[in-house]
C-alpha cells in the first residue's frame, strides 16, 4: 500500500532555501525570496483588511448605540 520511507529524518528535517520548499520541486533562492515577499505582502493587505473591518465594526457599534446618532 505505502510506500517505507528510508529515513524518516531526512523527510522532517528543514530544507535549505532553494530546494523545493514551496512547489515540491527544486527552486532557486530568488524563486523563494519571491515567493516569500509576495507572502509578505499579502500579510500585510489582509492585517489592512481586518483593522478597516474591526473599525468599521466600532464605528457601526457606536451608532447603533447612539452616541453619534
Amino acid at each position: 500500500m505505502s510506500q517505507p520511507q528510508d529515513n524518516i529524518a531526512e523527510n522532517i528535517a528543514p530544507r535549505p532555501p532553494g530546494e523545493g520548499r514551496f512547489t515540491g520541486e527544486n527552486v532557486t533562492l530568488e524563486e523563494t525570496q519571491a515567493i516569500q515577499k509576495r507572502q509578505r505582502e499579502r500579510s500585510k493587505l489582509m492585517a489592512i483588511g481586518l483593522v478597516a473591518l474591526c473599525v468599521l465594526f466600532f464605528l457601526i457599534t457606536i451608532v447603533k448605540i447612539g452616541v453619534w446618532g
